[in-house]
């Protein structure tokens, strides 16, 4: 694939894409084609069916920093980087490509973006965090100032992870999967698929923590979800963008301006600024919440209202009708302070206290002399 540059003057202001990958549509028939490269740059490329990896993707490896990796079409995008679907070294991946600015002078350094997230993440091995494949940190642009003494950098940062094909949690439970039908056709609560995917994100997020590390901004939309046959559910999750991610060690707090999503943020970051290790656990609380009521949290308010509500001291509740030991748990994770929330070591250890009571529960529902199931309410009443 040959790319020649052509007249900036041709670049519109609805083009404005980030980056070479961000700016080429999902799919290019054969032939000379005109599309924006980068901010500065309009390029035409011809186009052959060697090129292309489908209807939907094509072959880049001219401009990546990797040989084997071939990029398709957008997946997601944020204020500084982009996710594309991808192949390499002959499997489905995901890449994410970051940029960020680094600004020099004689009195300071400034980064806009956050390259930090590279080094977080290919730090990270677990079966349920997004695994990291191979990662790297190129200049796409140094600009001088007039005066000499103050220059500025366009960095790109990207991350080759796991393609994780089911979507997101969020997803998830907006399609009902963690609700089953009841012979009255009812739908109910799946308390094994809530508390199996619970269980997944505690252990993630104990090994993150044990490390030294908060995630920032977990939510619905950073649990990614990719196909297993394993189990009942048909998924395995998997904590994704750390992006907001900071270094933190246990009872340790630092001072942030980012708040991350406020739907899923403590009141101690909300009002202070302040961020730790147990804000995580809040905001896996208000997950939590989610599936058990299959809806997101806050739902109808806007941003300036669940503030407020939370300033208030209101608190997402669970229904009445939901096993006290998993309701104590949830309020236990978005309890007021910091010191009043449990780690997710010990997390971990009600939540298998939880599959426990719900395993008995199945036993003494199959045991009955007429062998029917007898309800949620039977395993309420265990738990």
């Amino acid at each position: 694939m040959h790319l020649v540059p052509l007249s900036r003057n041709l670049l519109q202001r609805d083009e404005a894409l980030v980056n070479i990958p961000g700016s080429i549509p999902a799919y290019y028939p054969e032939g000379r084609q005109d599309y924006r490269a980068d901010g500065t740059t309009v390029w035409s490329a011809t186009f052959t069916e060697e090129h292309c990896l489908s209807r939907k993707s094509f072959c880049l490896a001219d401009h990546t920093p990797f040989a084997d990796l071939r990029i398709g079409v957008v997946l997601g995008s944020g204020s500084f980087a982009k996710v594309f679907y991808g192949t390499y070294d002959g499997q489905q991946v995901a890449v994410k490509v970051m940029d960020w600015v680094t600004s020099n002078s004689a009195v300071k350094t400034t980064i806009t973006g956050d390259p930090d997230e590279l080094a977080i993440a290919a730090r990270l091995k677990h079966a349920n965090i997004v695994a990291v494949y191979a990662s790297c940190t190129k200049e796409v642009e140094t600009v001088l100032a007039t005066n000499g003494r103050e220059s500025s950098q366009a960095m790109q940062s990207w991350l080759i992870m796991d393609y994780c094909d089911k979507g997101s949690l969020i997803e998830a439970i907006d399609k009902g999967w963690f609700q089953i039908r009841t012979s009255k056709n009812v739908f109910i609560p799946n308390m094994a698929s809530i508390l199996l995917t619970a269980r997944e994100l505690a252990s993630g997020m104990a090994y993150v923590h044990s490390l030294g590390i908060l995630h920032g901004d977990l939510k619905g939309p950073n649990i990614l979800l990719t196909a297993s046959s394993e189990d009942a559910r048909g998924f395995t999750s998997k904590i994704s963008d750390f992006g907001l991610s900071r270094l933190c060690s246990n009872n340790a707090e630092i001072e942030t301006k980012t708040s991350g999503t406020v739907t899923h943020a403590p009141p101690e970051l909300l009002s202070d600024g302040h961020l730790s290790q147990a804000g995580d656990v809040f905001a896996f609380g208000v997950m939590l919440w989610e599936m058990w009521n299959s809806q997101h949290a806050w739902s109808g308010l806007l941003p300036y209202q669940v503030l407020f509500a939370v300033f208030k001291g209101k608190r997402l509740e669970m229904p009445e009708n939901a096993p006290s030991s998993f309701a104590d748990l949830v309020k236990a994770c978005m309890a007021q302070t910091p010191a009043e929330r449990p780690s997710f070591a010990q997390i971990l250890d009600m939540i298998a206290a939880l599959q426990l009571a719900q395993s008995w529960c199945w036993y003494g529902r199959f045991s009955t002399t007429n062998g029917r199931l007898q309800g949620p309410e039977f395993f309420n009443a265990l738990i």
